[in-house]
């Protein structure tokens, strides 16, 4: 018996959809709040934009203040000077960012620049917050614009912080077109991107794999 695959049609559809994926298609705006232990200082780089389409706007706020704890991390300035952020919520995810409840840190002035954002993980503000996760961004802050600040903390490590270096944790909102997410990875380990021309190029690799082995079969059938 011999068996006759083709898989022509097949292969020319998957291509054409993952070259679309990989040129084409809208990625996902992420933001990204990157801890790093260089030399005696703990630094947080935020870098990335926000999708704001899913979220809801809370409130304007004046004299806040960037400070770590095991609920609270934001990059950027020391100190937010007034009305230069605003909240907003719809988002899901972790209920803390550290370990450590009794962790409270002030970055330095001195390095500490760039824009002003971050995230509260469980609001807890005033002794009657909705115990949900808020996303703090500047007031002047349009959807999808590009973000970017650093906050340095002097001689102190992770442990201090009570972080575990390698861990990632992600809050997300929004479904097709308008899902987004921060991300807070600590030390090295990256993020997973979306699938690119390197993923583009591994799956349609093993397509052609397949069909190679297809051929082996049509030639040899089993009886």
């Amino acid at each position: 018996m011999n068996f006759k695959i083709n898989h022509c049609g097949t292969t020319g559809l998957l291509v054409t959809s993952l070259l679309v994926l990989a040129n084409g298609a809208p990625a996902q705006a992420v933001l990204l709040l990157k801890v790093e232990q260089i030399g005696s200082n703990v630094v947080v780089t935020g870098s990335g934009s926000v999708n704001l389409s899913s979220l809801s706007f809370g409130a304007n706020y004046n004299n806040f203040t960037n400070t770590f704890t095991d609920t609270q991390l934001y990059a950027g300035p020391a100190a937010f000077e007034n009305g230069v952020v605003k909240s907003y919520s719809g988002l899901s995810g972790p209920s803390t960012i550290g370990t450590d409840p009794d962790a409270v840190w002030s970055p330095d002035i001195a390095g500490s620049t760039g824009d002003l954002f971050g995230l509260v993980s469980n609001d807890q503000s005033n002794g009657d917050g909705t115990g949900k996760p808020l996303l703090f961004l500047p007031q002047s802050y349009t959807s999808n614009a590009s973000l970017a600040g650093t906050s340095v903390y002097s001689d102190t490590t992770f442990a201090a912080f009570g972080l575990t270096d390698g861990t990632i944790k992600t809050w997300s909102w929004g479904t097709g077109d308008t899902a987004d997410s921060v991300n807070v990875q600590v030390g090295s380990t990256p993020v997973p991107a979306p699938l690119g021309i390197a993923g583009a190029g591994a799956v349609f690799s093993g397509i052609k794999r397949r069909r190679l082995n297809s051929r082996r079969l049509q030639r040899h059938p089993r009886k």
